[in-house]
C-alpha cells in the first residue's frame, strides 16, 4: 500500500469527454477563472475521492481505513468531496442564505473539507482562480487556502490507518487480481 498524494487521488477525463463551461457560465452568471476551467476539463469531479477499503466479515461489506489530510492545512480537513459543475450553484443555495455577503464576494464552492465547512473558489477579478475555506464560526470567515486550484490540490495526502481497522494491522491485507477492495488473512503463515 503507498500514500496518494496530489493528482494521484483524481481520475482524468477522457480526451473525448468534454465539459461545457459556457453554458455553466451563462445560466449561473458566473466568468469560471481560467486555471479552474482547465482543471475540470481535465479531471473527474466526484463526490468521492480514491480511498482505502476492506471487506468487513462481520458487517458482509466494504469498510473504509484511510487518513485523509492536507499538508498545509491538517487542522482543516478530514475529507474532500469535490462538486461537479452543474451542481456547485445548487449546494450554493441550500447553504447560503440569499442575503449572504458570501454571494457578493465573488466565490463559488466547489467542495467540502468533510467537517460541513466549504471550499470556496474566486471568481472575481479581485480574488480570481485563489482557494479559499469557509469558516462561518471564525472571523474572518474567510481562510486562503492557495493562489490556485493545482496548489491545493498538491497538497492533497491520503494513506492507509489502522486507527479504522478494529485491531485488524496492515500486514494482515491482501488483495485479489482485480479486487478493488483488500481483504482480512485470518490464517497465520508459517
Amino acid at each position: 500500500m503507498h500514500t496518494y498524494t496530489g493528482f494521484s487521488l483524481f481520475r482524468t477525463r477522457i480526451l473525448g469527454e468534454k465539459i461545457d463551461t459556457k453554458t455553466f457560465e451563462h445560466s449561473s452568471g458566473i466568468l469560471l477563472p481560467p486555471i479552474y476551467q482547465l482543471f475540470v476539463a481535465s479531471f473527474q469531479m466526484s463526490r468521492e475521492l480514491l480511498g482505502y477499503e476492506y471487506w468487513d466479515e462481520s458487517e458482509q461489506k466494504t469498510a473504509g481505513f484511510s487518513l485523509f489530510t492536507h499538508v498545509e492545512h491538517r487542522d482543516h480537513f478530514v475529507g474532500c468531496e469535490f462538486y461537479p459543475l452543474e451542481e456547485t450553484i445548487e449546494v450554493m443555495r441550500n447553504a447560503y442564505n440569499e442575503d449572504d455577503e458570501i454571494w457578493d464576494a465573488g466565490l463559488l464552492t466547489i467542495a467540502d473539507n468533510g467537517m460541513n465547512q466549504f471550499v470556496l473558489l474566486g471568481t472575481s477579478p479581485e480574488n480570481k482562480d485563489k482557494i479559499f475555506l469557509e469558516r462561518s464560526d471564525l472571523t474572518p470567515r474567510l481562510i486562503p487556502l492557495a493562489d490556485n486550484i493545482f496548489e491545493f490540490i498538491r497538497g492533497f495526502e491520503l494513506k492507509p490507518s489502522e486507527q479504522d481497522l478494529g485491531g485488524i494491522k496492515l500486514q494482515q491485507l491482501y488483495r485479489n487480481w482485480g479486487e478493488d477492495f483488500w481483504r482480512v488473512r485470518t490464517e497465520s503463515r508459517e
